[in-house]
């Protein structure tokens, strides 16, 4: 057994804590994204872990991070991959018990969000794009997705004109969503005729 980590280690140098988190990491199950968030947050613990802390107990990681200055939704994420990194161990045969099993993230700030704008505000906004220009158009497809299609901001980034496809006779976009996804969404008749 690894006495830094309590990870159960075989006898090969191959199985050393940071090989571990590099092969659960790299699992197909995450995109890279997650994969890169999750090496980054499960070095963070090994460090925490050699500094001195202790691997089984999670909350004091969880302190740890609060204490580091980390945000509520950074603390999160690196406690779900402690979580998810654990129950992998487990169930590979690497650790007999998951110590971020229970633990939860604190507690996320919610007062910088906004409530929703009415539909006059809504209204109010798309009347004020200068809709004659190419740039206008543009402008106003990309605030009407945001607005009537709920798109994310990422989701509009990505689009692009070729991404507007015709489905059942009706035009739709297509949609990179969080995680690269895909979905259609259907452009209904002011967006349509911006395009």
């Amino acid at each position: 057994m690894d006495k830094e980590t309590g990870l159960q280690i075989s006898g090969t140098a191959t199985q050393a804590p940071e090989v571990l988190i590099a092969r659960f990491a790299a699992l197909p199950d995450f995109a890279p994204t997650t994969q890169e968030t999750y090496r980054r947050a499960l070095a963070h613990w090994l460090g925490w872990v050699r500094d001195g802390g202790d691997p089984r107990a999670a909350r004091a990681f969880k302190a740890h991070l609060r204490d580091a200055g980390l945000s509520p939704f950074t603390s999160g994420v690196y406690l779900t991959a402690l979580r998810r990194f654990y129950a992998w161990a487990v169930e590979q045969g690497f650790a007999s018990a998951n110590p971020a099993q229970g633990v939860k993230g604190e507690k996320k700030p919610r007062g910088h969000l906004r409530d929703n704008i009415t539909e006059d505000e809504a209204a109010r906004v798309l009347r004020l794009i200068d809709r004659v220009t190419l740039a206008g158009k543009r402008d106003y497809a990309l605030v009407y997705l945001l607005m009537r299609c709920g798109l994310r901001l990422i989701e509009t980034r990505r689009a692009d004109v070729g991404d507007i496809r015709t489905k059942d006779g009706v035009k739709v976009l297509f949609v990179q969503g969080k995680g690269r996804t895909a979905k259609d969404d259907w452009l209904f008749g002011n967006c349509r005729d911006a395009h």
